[in-house]
């Protein structure tokens, strides 16, 4: 049986273990290489804990990458404590007698728990009595050179320009792992066959690996095997609810990149369910083959304010709309309406025009809000309300031409994300009397929406603020008398102000309307 090695690393270690496992093989003729273990070489759809119990049983030596204090490491040592347990004598016989890398080779396949880490670092406290290797060329070499005994005795273990250059190369490589500071929770996503992503699932082979504390912290899920949650498991929990809104974004994501589209950047946060912490999911790394898809996610913890689905659903809808409506006001209308002939030094007019629309756009995409949401917020039995509601059925059937009519004019395809037209080029005398023309009439009707919606929002605060009670006048006798204000715990308050209060909440307060049953309104 050839010499085996597991190496146990952290899932963001995964690139130092696949170059320390390159070295490892370089040079050796093929009966000579040893089987390198990593756990991303488990088949997809493999029992993993059988595979890794299988590899840490056979493996010589159990090469742990210790490459920071700040990292929780239990699951590493978990294994170590499985491979301690499989080969308890050996290990045992070689800490009682003393054994280290200068020893002599073993009559019997040697087994050894080696733990390579930095100088400034101390390993885990569980394994501090295993073989240590501090990074250093000295010790490294001294590794690497039984390691060669083992493998190669007659070749490269006497061949000391290989093993210079070996001992360089992984002093090299793992001191990388020394300058590298994440301020941010991280996790990784697999995808083993991408053809089978649509723009609304992954297939259920996906994987998610992360640190135990990116999982923790950021979601409250504490899965059993941070380094492979199946994708159904992590949906399930870190996908609920609210959380819902980032995955689908996440998923639609991934079917453009597997598509080669242009992507745009997750809107959505994330919220963790159990410290009410949000986070906003950042699509940082990806890398695609036609055999898998493998992404980094980042999560930047976000304090902006409360998320709009804590609101009722009707109030959530209106005023994420009008949000949006104010962004179409001073980002688009009020830079450009009029203003189609000012030229600008550094970027063409297309692409500013494009960004700045496409922006709010994608916000828009992102808020999921339905037409039907949007004309249930202005409920009522009303002349005022239907009337608006009449308005809103007019303008949710008119944007999409009016939005056909802007792209066409700009030279930009949104779907495909090309251009149509040369972006650099100024506006043809058609093109600028057509846009112009369309946004005179997106102004108008962003005008009376804004309009609508601040009635209609001023009428819920004051039904459910009952905000009509509280006057300029009862403010001004606030501030007239503050020797009156009560100053016993509890009772900070004008007696003017609870007069005024107390007579009008039973005439000024109408009774409180239930919102209309649907599921809340995503970030």
């Amino acid at each position: 049986m050839p010499f085996q090695i597991f190496i146990s690393r952290k899932s963001q270690d995964a690139r130092i273990a696949r170059a320390i496992k390159s070295v490892l093989l370089r040079g050796l003729r093929k009966e000579d290489q040893p089987k390198v273990f990593v756990s991303e070489g488990i088949a997809h759809g493999a029992n993993w804990r059988e595979v890794i119990r299988g590899a840490l049983e056979d493996a010589n030596w159990l090469l742990l990458l210790y490459t920071g204090e700040d990292q929780n490491w239990s699951w590493c040592c978990f294994e170590v404590g499985i491979y301690d347990g499989k080969h308890s004598s050996a290990i045992h016989l070689q800490l009682d007698t003393g054994q280290d890398l200068s020893s002599p080779l073993p009559n019997a396949p040697e087994r050894r728990v080696i733990c390579i880490h930095h100088g400034e670092q101390e390993p885990p406290s569980t394994i501090s009595d295993r073989q240590a290797v501090i990074a250093t060329h000295e010790n490294v070499r001294k590794l690497l050179q039984r390691y060669y005994s083992l493998v190669d005795p007659n070749g490269l273990a006497n061949d000391p320009e290989v093993l210079d250059r070996a001992t360089d190369d992984i002093c090299g490589i793992f001191g990388q792992a020394a300058r590298r500071h994440e301020f941010c929770q991280h996790i990784k996503i697999n995808v083993p066959d991408p053809a089978k992503i649509t723009e609304a699932e992954m297939p259920a082979d996906t994987t998610v690996s992360g640190e135990p504390g990116a999982f923790n912290n950021v979601m409250a899920f504490f899965p059993e095997f941070a380094e492979r949650v199946p994708w159904p498991e992590f949906i399930r929990v870190a996908g609920a609810g609210v959380n819902k809104a980032w995955t689908r974004e996440l998923v639609r994501a991934l079917s453009h990149i597997r598509d080669g589209s242009i992507v745009q950047p997750i809107q959505a946060l994330h919220v963790n369910p159990s410290t009410g912490l949000r986070f906003r999911p950042v699509l940082y790394r990806v890398e695609r083959n036609k055999r898998q898809i493998e992404c980094e996610v980042l999560f930047v913890q976000d304090v902006g304010g409360y998320l709009l689905s804590d609101l009722p659903p009707n109030e959530a809808v209106l005023l994420s709309t009008m949000r949006l409506a104010y962004r179409m006001r001073y980002e688009v209308l009020n830079r450009f309406l009029g203003k189609l002939d000012v030229p600008d030094p550094n970027t063409p007019f297309r692409v500013r025009f494009c960004n700045a629309l496409t922006n709010i756009l994608v916000e828009a995409a992102s808020r999921t809000n339905q037409a039907e949401e949007l004309i249930d917020a202005f409920a009522g039995p009303g002349k005022h309300e239907r009337t608006a509601r009449t308005i809103l059925g007019y303008m949710i059937k008119r944007w999409p031409k009016c939005e056909q009519i802007i792209w066409s004019s700009v030279g930009y395809d949104p779907t495909l994300g090309v251009w149509t037209k040369d972006r650099s080029s100024a506006l043809s005398e058609e093109e600028k009397h057509q846009l112009q023309c369309v946004l005179d009439e997106v102004d108008v009707m962003n005008g009376v929406f804004l309009k609508l919606g601040s009635e209609r929002w001023v009428k819920d605060v004051v039904r459910r603020f009952r905000a009509d009670i509280y006057s300029i006048d009862t403010y001004s006798t606030l501030t007239r008398s503050p020797a009156d204000w009560a100053d016993k715990p509890g009772e900070a308050t004008s007696p003017a102000l609870s007069e005024h209060r107390d007579r009008g909440s039973e005439s000024a307060a109408p009774k409180e309307t239930p919102p209309v049953s649907r599921p809340r309104t995503p970030n």
